[in-house]
């Protein structure tokens, strides 16, 4: 802007005002028009090698990949969970998983399950059928590059990766990652919330409310503001007091983006009650016994190599709860990886560009015969039972939350009387 205050008593801080205020007006604009700032980042070209009504399976950076006969790079599957949009895996030019393990020398793809409301009969989806898709892309790939595969997964994604190496035995599967990803449930539960309160509340949402509906991609995204909504609204004004700064916001612009708005898609209601009585209610990731494609499966069937990552103050993926799977995999060498991160920053971040990302390089590299065993890598030893960095307010809002659904269906079974048989809600 043109000094034309300067001479005036006072016309140097007016003039910053002014500027600090047309500064806020235009990025706001944009932000209003556009969704958010423009950074100019691009996301990665892939290749959809496979597709299904359940997934279209994604091979990044195809078109400068070697030719088959001579491509010995290692390769690995990534798998996010059922409400997050493939796209967690690519959210930042060059801090995404995808592009660091394609500069590290990995062949990267990811399974992309779309979003079920706008898929044809995705909205009837349950957990079963995301596991035996995972299952098919494991096969697709090896008849590509005619190699094991390392299979990697956020958060449910990283749930989906244990049970598929569970029900595949381990079979062409070279090891299993997994990022924030909890195994035993009821370790992880909110403080203050008995273990049969939280199963009664489970078992009564899974039977009286995802039996007719799904969580369109809105409600699932509040659902997670909620667990901490201290943080969702502290990260909104500082964005907001920011405005004026644009170089100050451009470098978690991405970021900011993807979470508030683009990362989410909607969660079918079927998957949802799988989800509650199978591994909330009767914690079948620890005992074993849940059902895929007709047959019970265990996580003690898993014999390959596993790396969990663990952030320190992680509150979905708890510590105690991702650290679950050394009793619940007794066949296989379990590994982990300490970040210093919360659930989304394992994936999402300058974090994960930094640490989880390269780790995830180091290990395959060491599994692969090609490098030392990483630095921060290390034998899995049992949870002292405390979870260091979870809030205790948010905890204590699970509880009550929980309690509150178990007087709901008390009230509701007192006032409906016997209950009729139910119909099954079914998409148009």
């Amino acid at each position: 802007m043109v000094d034309i205050l300067g001479g005036l008593p006072g016309g140097r801080a007016l003039e910053a005002s002014v500027n600090r205020l047309a500064a806020t007006a235009r990025n706001g604009y944009e932000v209003l028009t556009q969704g958010g700032l423009e950074t100019g980042a691009k996301p990665s070209q892939f290749a959809v090698v496979d597709r299904s009504p359940m997934y279209r399976l994604r091979r990044y950076f195809a078109d400068s990949s070697p030719a088959p006969a001579v491509d010995g790079r290692p390769v690995i599957l990534l798998v996010p969970p059922m409400m997050v949009d493939a796209n967690v895996f690519d959210v930042t030019e060059d801090k995404g998983a995808v592009s660091v393990l394609h500069r590290a020398g990995i062949d990267p793809w990811v399974i992309d399950f779309g979003s079920p409301d706008r898929e044809e009969g995705g909205l009837e989806r349950n957990l079963a059928d995301h596991v035996v898709a995972i299952s098919k892309a494991i096969d697709r790939i090896v008849a590509v590059r005619g190699r094991d595969v390392h299979i990697g997964g956020y958060s449910q994604g990283g749930m989906f990766c244990y049970q598929v190496a569970a029900y595949r035995r381990s079979r062409s599967i070279a090891s299993l990652v997994t990022f924030g990803s909890p195994v035993d449930i009821s370790a992880g539960l909110p403080l203050g919330a008995p273990p049969a309160l939280v199963n009664k509340g489970a078992e009564f949402v899974a039977d009286h409310v995802f039996n007719r509906f799904y969580l369109p991609s809105w409600m699932v995204q509040r659902g997670f503001e909620m667990l901490n909504p201290v943080k969702a609204v502290r990260s909104r004004i500082d964005f907001v007091r920011q405005l004026h700064d644009r170089a100050a916001l451009l470098p978690r612009e991405d970021q900011r983006r993807f979470l508030e708005a683009d990362g989410w898609v909607a969660y079918a209601g079927p998957a949802v009650a799988d989800l509650l009585k199978q591994f909330v209610v009767h914690n079948r990731m620890l005992t074993g016994g849940f059902a895929i494609d007709g047959d019970a499966v265990s996580l003690a069937s898993i014999t390959c190599p596993v790396l969990a990552f663990v952030g320190k103050s992680d509150q979905i993926g708890r510590p105690s709860a991702v650290r679950g799977i050394l009793q619940a995999a007794p066949s296989a060498d379990v590994y982990e990886a300490q970040v210093s991160a919360g659930h989304f920053g394992l994936v999402v971040g300058s974090s994960a560009g930094a640490v989880t990302y390269p780790t995830v390089a180091a290990w395959i590299a060491w599994q692969e015969g090609r490098g030392p065993e990483p630095e921060n890598v290390a034998a899995m030893q049992p949870h002292d039972g405390t979870d260091a960095g979870v809030n205790p307010v948010v905890a204590g809002l699970g509880g009550l939350a929980t309690v509150g659904f178990v007087a709901a269906r008390d009230v509701l079974d007192a006032a409906s009387g016997p209950r009729p048989a139910r119909r099954r809600w079914r998409a148009r």
